[in-house]
């Protein structure tokens, strides 16, 4: 439902579940009749949370997502109950292609462990490159449901170019993974659009 709605300016409530694909929806059309970025900052809350925290969070979203160099960009907060926030942020373009390909692989079987393994990566490595692919390529291999096409030295070098894009390098490939984590339960389903 969209609250409101003034000039580049857009304030609406979705489903966890096509949050994402609307924002960028908004932000396609913003760029082809003006020739202009647009981004977004997103807050993903549970119905019963304080609305005025998930707002509050939203709007601290969309101040990061302006910060990223070049801008048309986009900032997620996934605000659980438990308190615990995850924050990833990255240009429209970098995110959402890799973004629906690791949610289909969470569907498809990749253990969702996979993600918080990447976390924990990102606190020894300095940045993306070929240690990080050898070890994204090491957890891939070693997961059942992980998929088989592409082989987990494909994925790992597509993980590794992703977070050589994301602001964050390779703690925002862990903090989307994370939220890709989420989502991929948020969008199964029966009556879910698969992405």
């Amino acid at each position: 439902r969209v609250i409101y709605n003034g000039g580049d300016d857009v304030l609406a409530l979705a489903p966890a579940g096509s949050a994402l694909r609307f924002a960028h929806a908004l932000a396609c059309e913003f760029n082809r009749f003006t020739d202009a970025t647009a981004s977004a900052g997103i807050a993903i809350a549970h119905h019963l949370s304080p609305l005025d925290a998930a707002l509050e969070a939203a709007r601290e979203a969309e101040r990061q997502a302006k910060k990223v160099r070049d801008k048309g960009a986009v900032c997620v907060t996934l605000m659980r109950r438990g308190g615990e926030h995850t924050t990833a942020r990255g240009r429209w373009e970098a995110v959402m292609p890799r973004l629906e390909e690791v949610v289909k692989y969470l569907r498809g079987g990749l253990s969702g462990r996979f993600a918080y393994d990447v976390a924990r990566l990102a606190y020894s490595l300095e940045g993306p490159g070929d240690m990080l692919r050898s070890e994204l390529k090491r957890l891939l291999s070693r997961y059942e449901g992980a998929p088989a096409e592409p082989s987990p030295k494909d994925l790992a070098c597509r993980l590794n170019c992703w977070a050589a894009e994301l602001p964050e390098g390779v703690k925002g490939l862990a903090d989307w993974l994370i939220i890709a984590r989420f989502l991929a339960g948020e969008w199964g389903g029966d009556n879910a659009a698969v992405p």
